[in-house]
């Protein structure tokens, strides 16, 4: 019995359909990943938060310019509640995905406010 699970014919079971849906994965983060290395890390930014949405602030001023070539430092300063935590965490996880020997330097008001603050929303969005 030939079924159409989400467009796709000749379906016949859960396996097939799970391989099928693994290689185009498979595919899409490979694309992603080659996007975010050429400077363009939104797709990669997609595939691996579907749920969130970043605002045009974070993606602009945070996300975005972590990715162009010859940036190796950033600098961000703005208000309480601006978003910048949340940003500045996709963009350490991202960069460890991406690159193996990642080093990056995260500083703050005190160790503390770092620790409690910075490194936490960097674990959240790493489980997220």
């Amino acid at each position: 019995m030939e079924s159409v699970i989400g467009g796709i014919q000749s379906i016949e079971t859960l396996a097939e359909l799970s391989s099928v849906y693994a290689l185009d994965h498979a595919v899409w983060l490979r694309e992603a990943r080659e996007a975010a290395l050429a400077g363009d890390p939104e797709p990669l930014c997609r595939l691996q938060w579907p749920n969130r949405q970043f605002d045009t602030f974070q993606m602009q001023e945070v996300i975005r310019p972590a990715f162009e070539p010859g940036i190796g430092e950033l600098f961000i300063k703005g208000c309480t509640g601006a978003g910048k935590g949340a940003a500045v965490a996709a963009v350490i996880n991202l960069w460890f995905y991406l690159y193996d020997r990642a080093r990056i330097v995260v500083t703050s008001q005190s160790h503390k406010h770092a620790c409690e603050v910075m490194f936490a929303e960097v674990a959240l969005w790493r489980r997220a």
